[in-house]
């Protein structure tokens, strides 16, 4: 009988030896990670009815890297989260919030540095709690009038270095669906569902705050490929220090039926948002995104928005919006406005459709606006390769106006104010095309052309200085019949130009070739027979 292993005194039988010593250590070792695994999960019980609270407070407590069992896991009172490492697998998991609460699941606190929580499912039984504005009848009809519970994982996180949430699903929550504090926060892959019903706190989705943050030290957020449905807000930053160094990274983000704003940032230094996704569904809930005062940079491409708008901030030096469409936005001003002090807003590659109002930024190329009620462009400083299709005004007071398609407008260029310069420009059905009142100083019109108007001209009234020159202006006869008889009689009302100016305004009307208006010109201030002079007229 042998009773253990015999070794040779050989190289190999060393070998061997060790070989077999490793592999007996690794399955004690082994063996002894489940018996320790098994001993703090088994005061969990899983079944959605026992109070698991403290058993998942003693497991999480352990720190280093934690497997919760799948299971659905109810809880009383906060699991307080404040290992200094910590890394959760809660796949198959999920963690309802008991009757009547009014406390954050998971808080994580100091010391914690550092904490990787993937996978399960934090449920806040909103229907099973007691809110303002939904007096819950199980519960005696009472109200609770401070409401925090619901909040998911860090709401008390002022030290942590690094926080990744990653295929978390965040469901039925009153108030914030989750909301950390770090360096460098991350949500990955999560997704948010019927949660975070309208109170004055804006209850959020997925939300970022760097208060208790150091202001000189810098703070990144990222989202990644998540999304929200019917919550109020589901995506935020509340940054009350903004600083220089706050940054929001956002990558592939959808959401809808948002309550209040789909993105909404408050006091974030610079923001880069890309392929999002967002739609509202009727009058009450919005897709908007929302950029509150100190933001710096903001950034947005490859966008799609149904039933909401962008507001930039009133102090941001640099917005920049491109290559995105939005459309049934008749609820709100413009599409996209640019706040009241903002240096410069670039947007470009944009197509706006079925709207209040369409842009309102300093620069403004390669758009797109139709079907507007009020202005398609307004208080632009450049606007070059646009298009205004079916609007109130095609643009509105804005001052350099290039290569842009005015069409079925009823006012196509109104100037009430300034200077204005319209260049190589297309006019083509506008009742009134070119229209300039009040206060307006300067008008300048270069190689447009007019064609198919309504009766009304050109018209300047009270300008400074006036400049028509090289332009073609068109009214066509128009098919037979009656539709020919309407067309030759518009055509005898029509004017290419009507100006009423002081007689001492400078005024320019040279250059223009103008066909189908027998009598075009209506300019007390120069002769008939000049205007002829230095105009080409063809019947």
């Amino acid at each position: 009988m042998v009773a253990g292993p015999v070794f040779k005194d050989t190289f190999g039988g060393l070998a061997y030896g060790l070989l077999l010593l490793l592999l007996v250590g690794t399955t004690l070792a082994c063996n002894q990670k489940n018996l320790d695994t098994k001993a703090n999960t088994a005061d969990l019980v899983g079944d959605g009815k026992a109070d698991d609270s403290a058993a998942l407070q003693k497991l999480l407590q352990r720190g280093g890297k934690i497997t919760i069992p799948k299971g659905t896991y109810r809880i009383s009172s906060t699991v307080i989260v404040n290992p200094e490492v910590l890394e959760v697998s809660a796949e198959g998991a999920t963690f309802v919030a008991a009757p009547r609460s009014t406390y954050i699941l998971f808080s994580v606190q100091a010391p914690n540095k550092r904490l990787i929580w993937r996978g399960g499912t934090f449920d806040g039984n909103k229907d099973q709690q007691v809110y303002p504005g939904h007096p819950n009848p199980v519960y005696e009809g009472k109200w609770q009038q401070n409401v925090t519970n619901n909040g998911l994982i860090g709401n008390k996180n002022f030290a942590a270095e690094y926080v990744l949430i990653e295929g978390v699903t965040l469901r039925n929550f009153v108030s914030d669906g989750s909301c950390i504090r770090a360096d460098l926060a991350e949500f990955r892959n999560c997704q948010a569902f019927d949660s975070a019903v309208p109170r004055d706190r804006y209850p959020q989705a997925f939300k970022f705050r760097s208060d208790g943050i150091p202001l000189q030290q810098k703070r990144n957020f990222r989202v990644g490929n998540c999304q929200a449905e019917r919550v109020y807000i589901g995506l935020g930053v509340a940054a009350k220090e903004v600083g220089l160094q706050t940054y929001l990274e956002v990558d592939n983000f959808y959401s809808r039926q948002t309550g209040k704003s789909s993105i909404h940032l408050e006091h974030i230094a610079h923001a880069d948002i890309r392929r999002i996704n967002c739609t509202a569904d009727g009058t009450v809930h919005s897709s908007r995104i929302f950029v509150g005062n100190q933001n710096r940079e903001f950034r947005l491409s490859d966008f799609q928005l149904e039933g909401g708008f962008i507001r930039g901030a009133k102090n941001s030096e640099l917005m920049e919006i491109t290559d995105g469409q939005i459309s049934n936005t008749q609820a709100f001003d413009y599409a996209i406005r640019q706040g009241g002090k903002a240096a410069n807003a670039v947007v470009k590659n944009v197509i706006v459709e079925a709207c209040k109002g369409g842009i309102k930024a300093s620069q403004v190329r390669s758009c797109i606006v139709r079907d507007a009620q009020g202005a398609a462009f307004a208080d632009v400083v450049t606007l070059e390769s646009s298009r205004a299709e079916r609007a109130a005004v095609g643009a509105l007071d804005c001052k350099v106006i290039r290569q842009t398609v005015f069409r079925e407008s009823t006012k196509g260029v109104h100037q009430i104010k300034g200077k204005q310069q319209v260049t190589d420009c297309q006019f083509e059905g506008c009742f009134q095309p070119v229209l300039v009142e009040d206060r307006a100083q300067v008008l300048t019109v270069r190689n447009s052309s007019f064609a198919d108007r309504g009766a009304k001209a050109n018209d300047v009234d009270a300008a400074a200085t006036v400049t028509i020159r090289d332009n073609k202006f068109v009214q066509s006869d128009g098919g037979t019949g009656k539709q020919r008889a309407s067309r030759n009689a518009l055509a005898t009302k029509s004017k290419a130009v009507r100006i009423v100016a002081a007689d001492q305004a400078p005024i320019s009307i040279e250059g223009n070739d103008i066909t189908g208006l027998p009598k075009p010109f209506a300019v007390p201030q120069i002769s008939e027979r000049e205007l002829k002079k230095e105009n080409t007229i063809r019947p």
